[in-house]
């Protein structure tokens, strides 16, 4: 079989060419995922972290429920309600240090001395 007089190869070459790559790109990320999940162990100490960050720099924290973690190459993502109601998500470096918090409607406020610069957790 010969196509535009250079066989049938170099479009076979294309074809696994097209195929393969994607499959490979995959694979990597895949791989690069894995690398970034951490036990839960360190989950639990992020919870901690996150629980005791909340209940130092915010007023009138009753009860904080954690309904959703993942892991990032940043590192660690939270995200919860507390008093029932409000949402949050809170992001933390490898070393599981506060980088941001997301709060939604209602959440509590932060307290007067912890304004200027976040208390200590």
């Amino acid at each position: 079989m010969i196509i535009n007089g250079k066989g049938w190869l170099p479009s076979l070459g294309k074809f696994l060419f097209i195929i393969i790559l994607p499959f490979v790109s995959l694979v990597g990320c895949m791989a690069d995922i894995d690398q970034n999940n951490f036990d839960e162990e360190t989950i639990n100490q992020a919870k901690e972290t996150a629980e005791s960050f909340l209940r130092n720099n915010y007023e009138s924290i009753q009860t904080i429920e954690f309904s959703e973690d993942y892991s990032s190459p940043m590192g660690v993502m939270l995200r919860g309600t507390v008093n029932g109601e409000s949402e949050f998500s809170i992001s933390m470096n490898n070393s599981l240090q506060i980088e941001s918090i997301g709060a939604g409607e209602g959440f509590p406020n932060i307290k007067e001395e912890c304004k200027e610069q976040g208390c200590d957790y």
